[in-house]
């Protein structure tokens, strides 16, 4: 076998309670090495077109990496995979639950889950024992109370498990999927795993996974500390965790504020890192074989959130539940943060569903009466507050909420098109893309829906790509969502590449021959990240979603911005059309985003897809 892999993956039947180990073959492995190479690999394969993301037939996957359960000195995270609610395409999502490691060391690089349960149910798996465990009893339960429950009953405090709260139970179309306090969050997976009666999955195994060069994976570990030692943007991690952000973006107009009608917001140091640290940080801790702890395990102490803590909030979090929803206040952001992980609601989506609601308020195209009795406006966190539970329950007006901002402007209607702030059907991340190009192309062109690590935030900073001009921009966004692709096969902590100061591609080619044996270098990894990215769009474009979904929202085009360092930038649309034509071409797809038969061809796919 392969260094770095088990070879098996563990394909389950929920109607039929049945599960069985296959085998990955060796081809696709080093075509594809892991993560998302993989998980795109099998529902290319097994999701059947047309299918609706809440039928049985939506297979939910997870996949794992092959620096999973090694020495590999950046944290190794997991994937999920599934036909989204939110987009009706390719979804994939990223968190750093243990459950990838263990299911690894159970002997599966692979999870695929198919069909939908009678009752609802949790899936129980000990290295090669796999059982179908009643889960009535948790029905409700928040995601933290059913990895307790779950852990008590296997007497295992350490069992890793990942659950859904009431938002995937209610089919809410952005609900998350929980493993400790680390979310799967993007694109709704966990309505998907609600939509199966699948409450939770648990696992604990006991193989271990080999390294090719064991000692040689050492001393890249070794190397890489010393690396983070000297380096200041880890010094910067570990002070002030991701929420160091904030008055970057502040300074830079970007950050998203009242539903993106603007990208400063007075006040924004209230909601900055260094106020996080200094106020709410109770300790800083790090995900597993990480060297850079950046996680901070915040509290509030008094005040009307007084006794709330949680892992975070991220800066995603503070710029969609905070800035976003147009108040400066970090300890409703914290109980926003808490609130969420406990029911299982995605905060990207959440938080630009509540903005677009609000800004539906303050237009008089939703009243009162309609928010059942909400005064919701901007800055009126305890409102956002209470609305999130509405929507994970789908009570009153969170029924409509619950459908995401695409679906319910189109119920809405009155011209709230133009200030649905969506892509491909899913909502915002945290960066405003008016001020940062980089998240403009980055948004249009991911094939799972906005997400700001597709063209890194900070690719305006360390390119030579002039950003005001239509040259140059989609080729190098091709080059860095190749990066993006190839580091979620590793499937490796973007965050790691602020220490390797933006030069990732030495590090990975190590990575992959110390732990796979494999012999490649920098233009053979590209070509991973090209088959990757082709992968997904085929899925895509076998769902409809072409060129057309490649767009901004209309708020992006057609509005500048008002105020700050960008104030009267916008992103037009001859622009993004010439950037979407550049990156066609670099991508050797044709004028309408569709991947030619001799890319196919070239990239040597056509036996991956055929078998």
């Amino acid at each position: 076998m392969t260094p770095g892999y088990s070879g098996m993956m563990l394909e389950v039947d929920l109607g039929q309670r049945r599960a069985e180990g296959r085998p990955i073959d060796e081809d696709v492995r080093r075509s594809l090495l892991g993560g998302n190479g993989l998980g795109a690999w099998a529902l290319y394969h097994t999701l059947a077109p047309g299918v609706d993301a809440f039928s049985p037939e939506n297979p939910l996957i997870f996949c794992t990496g092959p620096l999973s359960g090694t020495l590999a000195p950046i944290t190794p995270k997991m994937c999920a995979f599934a036909k989204s609610p939110l987009t009706g395409g390719y979804m994939d999502s990223i968190s750093s639950a243990q459950l990838g490691t263990e299911l690894k060391c159970a002997g599966y690089d692979l999870l695929l889950i198919r069909g939908a349960a009678e009752t609802p149910t949790y899936l129980r798996i000990d290295d090669d024992r796999v059982s179908f465990e009643d889960a009535r009893s948790l029905c409700g339960s928040s995601t933290f109370e059913a990895q307790e429950t779950i852990r008590a009953a296997m007497g295992d405090a350490s069992a890793r498990v990942l659950a859904i709260g009431p938002a995937g139970e209610n089919r809410v179309r952005y609900a998350a999927i929980l493993g400790e306090h680390r979310a799967f969050g993007g694109g709704g997976l966990g309505a998907v795993m609600g939509s199966k009666r699948l409450k939770a999955i648990v696992a604990r195994g006991t193989g271990v996974v080999s390294a090719h060069d064991r000692e040689g994976l050492f001393n890249c570990a070794r190397r890489f500390m010393a690396r983070v030692r000297q380096s200041r943007a880890a010094t910067v991690l570990t002070s002030f965790g991701t929420p160091v952000h904030t008055m970057i973006l502040q300074k830079l107009g970007g950050l998203p504020t009242r539903n993106f009608q603007t990208g400063v917001i007075a006040g924004a140091e209230k909601l900055s890192g260094e106020v996080m640290r200094e106020t709410y940080t109770k300790k800083v801790i790090a995900c597993p074989s990480c060297m850079t702890p950046c996680g901070m395990v915040t509290e509030v102490r008094e005040g009307e959130y007084g006794g709330t803590s949680t892992l975070g909030p991220e800066f995603q979090a503070i710029a969609t539940l905070g800035s976003l929803l147009g108040h400066d206040r970090l300890d409703a952001v914290i109980a926003l943060d808490r609130l969420c992980d406990e029911l299982g609601v995605g905060q990207c989506s959440v938080g630009n569903v509540i903005a677009f609601a609000m800004e539906c308020r303050e237009r008089g195209l939703l009243s009162r009466t309609d928010l059942d009795g909400l005064d919701l406006h901007f800055g009126n966190h305890q409102a956002a507050f209470e609305l999130v539970g509405k929507i994970a329950r789908r009570e009153g007006i969170g029924d409509l909420l619950a459908e995401g901002v695409k679906k319910a402007s189109e119920q809405l209607g009155r011209g709230t098109e133009d200030f649905a702030c969506e892509v491909k059907g899913m909502e915002m991340t945290g960066f405003e893309p008016r001020s940062l190009k980089s998240q403009a192309i980055g948004f249009a062109i991911s094939n799972r829906g906005p997400i700001h690590n597709e063209v890194r935030p900070l690719a305006e900073f360390f390119s030579a790509v002039d950003w005001n001009r239509p040259e140059g921009v989609g080729r190098l966004a091709k080059t860095l969502s190749d990066w993006t692709a190839l580091a979620n096969c590793l499937v490796w902590c973007l965050s790691a590449e602020r220490v390797l100061d933006f030069k990732p591609w030495p590090v990975m080619v190590e990575l992959v021959r110390l732990v796979t044996g494999y012999d490649v270098d920098e233009a053979s990894l590209v070509t991973v990240g090209e088959r990757v990215q082709t992968i997904e769009r085929l899925i895509n474009v076998r769902e409809g979603l072409t060129r057309s979904a490649d767009r901004l929202p209309k708020r992006f085009v057609r509005e500048a911005l008002p105020e700050g360092m960008k104030k009267g930038v916008r992103v037009p649309q001859e622009t993004l059309d010439a950037w979407l034509d550049e990156y066609y071409t670099a991508r050797g797809w044709n004028d309408n985003g569709i991947p030619t038969s001799e890319t196919v061809d070239r990239l040597g796919l056509r036996a991956l897809l055929e078998a």
